[in-house]
């Protein structure tokens, strides 16, 4: 956070830290990040921002030298590297189109996903699908000369989702989507909420915001059996599920999916599944073809909706799901 202004000089990074702990001494109770705001501030940046940076820089950790700069840069980046092995993302998006699904939790923390070097032009989405949090997410490219950014437009608070559109990922040696969570819940938490969301890629009239495997265009459309009438924001609504070997989703609701779901018939677990993990597991392929996997499984129509704009799971695969994947036989975004 502070070696950008300077290492070993009168002025530089140690004046955040000498600011810090006057600030601390201050205060009767514990307020470090509130201190390290007023820190970091006396310096011209935020937290948030200065933050951010550092989750940008800390992914390469790139010794800072010709297209190498600060703030994405380290001076003793390749030894942290050497000591401890590089940074592994925590989600991967291999191909354009796809989606990937996790939580951050509140108070500065990061989350890295790998985004497809070739593909694009492409956007990059990021939806926020918990009740809380703020996420903030960039797109970073490292070309082997320099770390290239691009910020997506805006943070997003519950149920919010923000996209950058066409990111054109030539000359990219790797590109990793990265995403913190700026929410502060107290002066010195000592408990940070997870916040689920869903990072989605897609090329224009191929987006697809919810990953369920209808771009947005085709969920918006009037026809039902063409994959319209749908939330883009709802992944729960298109009963497609995993199927044949090697398994995958093929976009089409048929009497596969059908057989499928009635495979699994009777499983569950309870407690019923977070929305996070649901959807994390819905978009990860299951071991085998019996157990109980969030894909195959719906809460029930959405009241006052369609019979297809279904909620998230419920924790049983039930007569409910059979009913549910019947209803869309015949639906396809193919």
């Amino acid at each position: 956070l502070t070696e950008r202004y300077g290492t070993g000089i009168a002025g530089g990074g140690e004046d955040v830290m000498q600011d810090f702990w006057e600030e601390t001494s201050k205060s009767a109770g514990s307020n470090m990040l509130p201190a390290l705001s007023t820190a970091l501030a006396n310096k011209g940046t935020t937290l948030a921002d200065a933050y951010h940076a550092y989750a940008i820089a800390v992914k390469f950790n790139r010794a800072c030298g010709g297209g190498y700069v600060y703030p994405y840069c380290f001076e003793e980046g390749p030894a942290y590297v050497g000591a401890v092995g590089s940074t592994p993302v925590h989600g991967t998006i291999a191909v354009v189109g796809d989606a990937s699904s996790s939580n951050v939790e509140d108070n500065y923390a990061l989350r890295w996903v790998s985004l497809p070097t070739n593909g694009g032009p492409y956007d990059v989405t990021l939806e926020n699908t918990s009740n809380g949090g703020a996420l903030r997410a960039s797109v970073a490219c490292d070309t082997g000369a320099a770390i290239e950014v691009s910020a997506l437009p805006s943070v997003v608070g519950a149920g919010e989702s923000t996209t950058f559109g066409s990111f054109d990922p030539t000359g990219c040696l790797s590109v990793v989507a990265v995403i913190t969570n700026q929410s502060q819940t107290a002066d010195n938490p000592t408990f940070s909420t997870a916040r689920s969301y869903l990072l989605s890629t897609g090329v224009g009239a191929l987006l697809d915001t919810d990953g369920d495997g209808c771009t947005d265009v085709q969920e918006q459309g009037s026809d039902a059996v063409q994959g319209g009438l749908r939330d883009p924001d709802n992944f729960w609504d298109f009963f497609d599920v995993w199927t044949g070997s090697p398994s995958g989703r093929d976009r089409v609701v048929n009497i596969t999916d059908i057989g499928a779901v009635v495979a699994r018939f009777g499983t569950g677990v309870q407690p019923g599944p977070t929305l996070a993990d649901a959807l994390n597991q819905a978009l990860t392929a299951p071991a085998d073809a019996s157990s109980y996997h969030a894909s195959f499984d719906r809460g029930g129509p959405i009241p006052g909706q369609n019979l297809w704009n279904l909620s998230p799971p419920d924790g049983v695969v039930g007569v409910g799901d059979i009913g549910a994947v019947v209803v869309q036989f015949g639906h396809s975004c193919a």
